[in-house]
């Protein structure tokens, strides 16, 4: 009993910590939308929510799409609702890059 709450233990800070989130999340939700996501520091609670810093989106190609220097998400509960549901955010500096060449936009190729 005690080796089983040391797993569990362990494991919750391993998948609550920033790199896991770099790592395997933001990795998941990248290849899901076409386009790449980068953050400095990512702070997260598999069950309440997240705080990055030094966010940034940008198409497959390298074109800047997004940017924000803090983005904070509030989830509802994962466990009851079945996955993570953003209740709540908060931008800091959002900037959004927008470019139209020859009818293609930079955003054309995210998917949603």
């Amino acid at each position: 009993m005690i080796l089983f709450a040391l797993l569990a233990l362990c494991t919750y800070f391993v998948v609550g910590s920033g790199w896991f989130f770099k790592r395997f999340v933001l990795e998941r939700i990248s290849s899901a939308s076409a386009c790449r996501i980068t953050v400095e520091q990512a702070r997260w609670n598999p069950i309440a929510g997240a705080q990055l810093r030094g966010v940034k989106v940008t198409a497959i190609n390298g074109d800047p799409i997004a940017s924000f220097d803090k983005l904070d998400l509030t989830f509802a509960n994962p466990l009851i609702q079945g996955g993570w549901i953003v209740t709540d955010f908060e931008m800091d500096r959002p900037a959004i890059t927008v470019k139209r060449v020859d009818g293609v936009s930079n955003v054309d190729s995210i998917r949603t």
